[in-house]
């Protein structure tokens, strides 16, 4: 057995040329500098204005506005709806799931986003002016109360309150 495995050996060492041929393109890497993503390669810089000018962008058709990109989004989540339940097949079934999960997908960005903008511009956090905290509400509803008292401590001077009953 190992008698074979060394005169296979043999054989191909015996049919192979020379490793470091000029003619091979192994030979070519082992000729070549230090390249690849582990290196660094200089590059000649590009001259961007003569880019742009060689690179003329083809007239974009018209950007819809966002309500009309909406609307575009509701008319075709609601013809995928329509579809899955005309024919409830499993490809129009996925077709509206998908859509689905995209537009939850960017509603929840949305929400996100609004509260990141809330939790960072304290003028639009609606919990300050109204808190919804149980002991942050205690706090505000005893200020209210002694506001209101000192307004009608304010009042009963120059008005008067009869209060008529039977």
């Amino acid at each position: 057995m190992m008698s074979r495995i060394l005169i296979g050996i043999a054989f191909i060492f015996a049919t192979s040329t020379p490793l470091m041929a000029e003619s091979e393109p192994t030979s070519q890497f082992f000729n070549k500098h230090a390249e690849g993503w582990h290196w660094y390669e200089y590059q000649e810089p590009v001259n961007r204005n003569q880019e742009s000018e060689k690179t003329q962008p083809s007239p974009q058709p018209k950007a819809l506005t966002p309500t009309e990109t909406i609307e575009a989004q509701r008319k075709d989540i609601e013809t995928k709806l329509h579809a899955a339940i005309v024919k409830p097949t499993r490809e129009s079934i996925i077709l509206y799931l998908l859509a689905q999960k995209a537009l939850m997908d960017q509603s929840q960005l949305f929400s996100e986003t609004w509260k990141r903008v809330v939790m960072t511009t304290p003028s639009l956090d609606e919990t300050l002016t109204h808190p919804v905290d149980q002991n942050a509400r205690h706090v505000y509803y005893d200020g209210k109360r002694k506001e209101m008292e000192k307004r009608i401590a304010a009042l009963s001077k120059k008005y008067g309150l009869f209060y008529f009953f039977r």
